[in-house]
């Protein structure tokens, strides 16, 4: 299990769905003819699945939001959507961002559907906020205080409304109200203010 966390979340996330053929063509702008960097997917019988030639050279630039080949996952955070073309984080940990296609391989998938698929979130504790009732900052505070575990049932603009799955509760028996339902801030404006778990 992964955790990400970005300071400017923007579009939402770039998933790509790939097979044997599967090219993708990195672009500096839009108006650029000649990408900078290109995958290719390939068939990878040592794996009995599917990889990138190349591989090791791309980690020098490619540090996406999550590369998990053997589970068919690969998601790249989108700062913008214009038209389209995807400005995605290729490095996360450097902040670098190229220009990606829309394409039948490459596809937006905007914040709310992307955090109700998460295995789970948890609050910044840089960012301290309690959990309210209602989804409104004067909403009624749930007395919580158990440890952050929780998943997404739904999204209501820059509020999620959570619950502690019963996962967590295994995973921390000393649980003993786990949280039925209850609102948290998942950004204010271009702040996220959650860290979320990515399982394959």
């Amino acid at each position: 299990t992964n955790v990400r966390s970005q300071d400017h979340p923007g579009a939402g996330m770039v998933s790509i769905k790939f097979d044997d053929k599967t090219e993708l063509r990195f672009y500096k702008d839009t108006f650029e003819s000649d990408p900078v960097h290109v995958l290719k997917f390939f068939y990878d019988t040592a794996v009995y699945g599917y990889n990138i030639r190349s591989l090791a050279k791309h980690r020098v630039w490619l540090d996406p939001e999550l590369l998990w080949l053997e589970y068919g996952r690969f998601l790249l955070r989108c700062e913008v959507a214009s038209g389209d073309w995807y400005k995605v984080v290729v490095d996360k940990g450097a902040g670098t961002t190229l220009w990606l296609r829309h394409g039948e391989s490459v596809g937006l998938i905007d914040w709310p559907m992307f955090l109700r698929s998460t295995s789970g979130v948890v609050r910044l504790r840089d960012h301290p906020q309690k959990i309210r009732a209602t989804p409104s900052d004067s909403g009624k505070s749930i007395v919580y205080t158990g440890p952050d575990c929780f998943q997404v049932r739904r999204v209501q603009g820059d509020w999620i409304e959570i619950f502690t799955h019963e996962l967590c509760a295994d995973e921390h028996p000393g649980i003993r109200n786990p949280l039925q339902s209850g609102w948290i801030r998942w950004r204010r404006g271009a702040l996220l203010l959650i860290e979320y778990f990515l399982a394959g």
